[in-house]
């Protein structure tokens, strides 16, 4: 009796050592499989084409530096028809694009727009 009890714990206990060796297993592998989102945002959103006939300056800002180069397409929207837009890129290592204006047709000097990035 005493042998028989004492397989039934040792069988237990190579059990439950077994059954947290593959749930820390799983933990590790999970935080691996789920890399970090990076978002797109830009330093403002809307305002009014200058006699110009540009934007104010644009910065695109993503929420994580990245290994390689990152481009952003920022879109003009006036009246909510797309008017011009412009290709950004933040270079790996930084988390922002260098500021530029955007050029639109000179019929929407004094409008007011809005901005989109993609």
């Amino acid at each position: 009796m005493k042998k028989f009890l004492f397989l039934l714990v040792s069988a237990f206990i190579l059990c439950t050592s077994n059954v947290f060796a593959t749930n820390s297993k799983e933990t590790n592998s999970t935080k691996t499989e789920n890399p970090q989102v990076c978002k797109f945002s830009l330093s403002h959103y809307t305002g009014t084409i200058n006699l110009s006939s540009r934007t104010a300056q644009v910065t695109v800002l993503l929420s994580c530096a990245q290994e390689e180069d990152v481009t952003a397409t920022v879109d003009v929207y006036i009246d909510g028809e797309l008017v011009a837009s412009k290709l950004y890129t933040i270079t790996a290592g930084n988390k922002k694009s260098g500021s530029a204006w955007i050029a639109v047709p000179s019929e929407y000097n004094g409008k007011r727009y809005t901005l989109k990035v993609e």
